[in-house]
């Protein structure tokens, strides 16, 4: 996987999504993030200039707090089945749309899309 990952990513892919084995999983009780992506070098650099494997850089950016953006996820995948629920319940349009609009409307917060 790792040697496949390297090839696709040299040859310019951004990288990789990961996903859990079952659609919906849960570790303690919390809902775990429904995927995670794995950037290649190059699109690394892009968005982070040429030397973000520098030591004092690599430590910089391992300090980041990311909790905000996992938690918007994981806000925005609950809506989303929440609303495909409601979808294959047979529920009004308009109770599908809240939670479309309730997913539109955290766009609008503010996040280092970097992350």
């Amino acid at each position: 996987m790792i040697a496949w990952w390297e090839r696709i990513t040299s040859d310019g892919h951004e990288g990789i999504v990961i996903k859990p084995e079952t659609f919906i999983t849960r570790a303690k009780g919390k809902l775990i993030q429904p995927a995670i992506k794995v950037r290649g070098s190059k699109y690394l650099y892009i968005i982070y200039v040429m030397d973000y494997l520098l030591p004092e850089n690599l430590n910089r950016l391992k300090q980041r707090n990311v909790s905000k953006k996992q938690k918007l996820a994981l806000k925005e995948f609950s809506l989303g089945v929440e609303g495909i629920r409601r979808f294959v319940g047979g529920e009004s349009i308009e109770r599908v749309h809240e939670c479309v609009l309730g997913t539109l409307a955290m766009e609008s917060d503010p996040v280092d899309p970097r992350l």
